[in-house]
């Protein structure tokens, strides 16, 4: 789906796949709108500094969610959860070089906050929600 490909794109550059012809005026919106994000998102926080593999990575499959978070030094950045066919509904995202601080989280899929909280809570895994109405997660992650 066009929502996986935009995501897999986060992790590896400015790039983004798909065809917007056979998208409706309304989905064009959306995705325009989620581009802008992460260009003024790889503007703004140096995400290139910090790429760590979540979920089922190590050994992939269609059955495990996985994902990656892409983080500056100072803890901001992004992650992104890809549920592919496991149907869970939230995972515990778990970053273990967490640096210290409050940061705020919120998705990018649905615009609404998911919540605040410390580097500990990052190192010892904090759960993410994957909306129902999307097979893919993308959370923000600025200083509180």
């Amino acid at each position: 789906a066009i929502e996986e490909r935009l995501a897999t794109a986060m992790g590896s550059g400015p790039l983004f796949l798909g065809d917007l012809r056979k998208l409706t005026p309304a989905k064009q919106d959306w995705y325009g709108e989620k581009i802008r994000w992460f260009k003024k998102l790889r503007t703004t926080v140096p995400i290139n500094q910090g790429f760590f593999p979540l979920g089922n990575w190590r050994q992939p499959g269609a059955a495990a969610w996985d994902g990656f978070a892409r983080l500056s030094r100072q803890g901001e950045g992004l992650i992104v959860i890809f549920k592919n066919e496991s149907k869970v509904r939230e995972v515990s995202a778990e970053i273990p070089t967490y640096p210290a601080g409050e940061f705020k989280v919120r998705s990018v899929m649905t615009g609404d906050s998911i919540g605040s909280f410390s580097g500990k809570q990052f190192r010892k895994g904090v759960a993410l929600p994957i909306p129902p109405q999307h097979d893919v997660q993308v959370v923000e992650i600025r200083k509180a």
